[in-house]
C-alpha cells in the first residue's frame, strides 16, 4: 500500500509547479499578446484557457471511456462552479477586477448560454449526437473569437525571435501547470478515496477543485500583477471550454447517463452562480472585494448543502 507521506509529497511538488508555471503563463501571455498585436484577454480566452482546461478534459474523457458518467459530468459542473465562485471570488478579494462592458455582453452571455445549453441536453442522458453539437459550438466560438481579435488587433512590427521565445515561456508555463495540476489531482483523489468520499461528490468537489487549480494559480498571479483581463479571460474561457468541449468530447466518446441529483440540483445551481457572476460584473463594470466575498461564500454554502444531501 502506498504510504500517505508519498501523496503529501506529490501534492507539495504539484503545488510548486503550479505557482511557478502560473508566473510564466501570465508573463508569457502578456508578451505574446503585445507581440501579436491582440489583447491579453483574447490570449487568455483561447490559448491559456485551452491549456488550463487540459486537466478537466483528461480526467473527464478518461472517466467517460471507463464508463464513469458521474466523474465525467460531475467534474465539468464542479469545475465551472469552482472557476466562477471560488477562483474569481478569491481573485477579487486580492484586488477588485475591472470588467469591460463588451466583455460582459459578449463572453459573459456566451458562458451563460453554454450553461443553459448543457442543462437542456442533459435530461436523462447526453447522446453522441448532442456531444458532437457541443463540440461544434466550441469550434464556432473559437473561430469567431479569434477572427474578432485579429480584426480588432493593432498591427505592428514584430521580432520573430522574441515572439518564439515568449511563446516558449507560455508553453512551458502551461506544461508546468498541467503537470502540477495532475500531481495534485491524483494525490488528492487517493487521499479522498482513503477517506471514503462518494464518487459523484468526489467529482464535484475534490476532482473539480484539483483540475481547476491551473485556473486558480493563473487568476491569483494575474490579479497580483494587475492583469485582471488575463484572470477573467482564462476563467470565463475555461468555463465555456468545459461545457462545450469537455462535456461534448466525453459524450461523443460514450453517451453519458446523467444522475438525477446532478440535473435537478447541481446544474441549476451552476446556472444561478453564472447569473450571479454576470450581475456582479455589471455593477460598476468590476467585481469588487465585497462581491468576491459573496461569490466565495456562495461556493462554500452551496457545497456545504450538497455534502449533506
Amino acid at each position: 500500500m502506498v504510504p500517505l507521506a508519498l501523496y503529501i509529497a506529490l501534492f507539495i511538488i504539484g503545488l510548486l509547479l503550479l505557482i511557478k508555471g502560473a508566473d510564466w503563463v501570465v508573463s508569457g501571455a502578456s508578451s505574446v499578446a503585445s507581440l501579436l498585436g491582440v489583447s491579453a484577454g483574447l490570449i487568455a480566452l483561447t490559448i491559456v484557457a485551452i491549456g488550463t482546461t487540459l486537466p478537466e478534459l483528461t480526467v473527464s474523457a478518461t472517466a467517460s471511456f471507463l464508463g464513469s458518467s458521474d466523474i465525467a459530468l460531475g467534474n465539468v459542473v464542479g469545475s465551472v462552479l469552482c472557476n466562477t465562485a471560488l477562483i474569481l471570488g478569491l481573485a477579487a478579494l486580492i484586488a477588485p477586477l475591472p470588467v469591460g462592458s463588451s466583455f460582459v455582453k459578449r463572453e459573459g452571455m456566451v458562458m451563460l448560454l453554454a450553461g443553459v445549453c448543457l442543462w437542456v441536453v442533459s435530461w436523462g442522458s447526453i447522446s453522441r449526437a448532442e456531444g458532437v453539437v457541443l463540440v461544434a459550438l466550441f469550434g464556432a466560438y473559437m473561430f469567431f473569437s479569434v477572427r474578432r481579435g485579429i480584426r480588432e488587433g493593432v498591427r505592428k512590427e514584430r521580432d520573430p525571435a522574441s515572439r518564439w521565445s515568449q511563446l516558449a515561456i507560455l508553453a512551458v508555463g502551461i506544461i508546468c501547470i498541467v503537470g502540477g495540476g495532475q500531481l495534485l489531482v491524483r494525490s488528492t483523489i487517493q487521499m479522498a478515496i482513503m477517506a471514503g468520499v462518494p464518487q459523484l461528490l468526489l467529482a464535484l468537489t475534490v476532482v473539480a477543485i484539483g483540475t481547476s487549480l491551473p485556473e486558480m494559480a493563473i487568476a491569483i498571479m494575474a490579479t497580483r500583477k494587475g492583469r485582471a483581463e488575463i484572470a477573467l479571460g482564462d476563467v470565463i474561457g475555461a468555463n465555456i471550454l468545459n461545457i462545450f468541449l469537455v462535456a461534448g468530447v466525453c459524450s461523443a466518446i460514450t453517451p453519458l447517463r446523467v444522475d438525477p441529483m446532478l440535473w435537478r440540483f447541481d446544474m441549476p445551481l451552476m446556472i444561478i452562480v453564472l447569473l450571479l457572476l454576470l450581475a456582479c460584473m455589471r455593477t460598476g463594470w468590476r467585481i469588487s472585494r465585497t462581491e468576491g466575498g459573496l461569490l466565495l461564500a456562495c461556493y462554500c454554502i452551496c457545497f456545504g448543502v450538497r455534502a449533506v444531501l
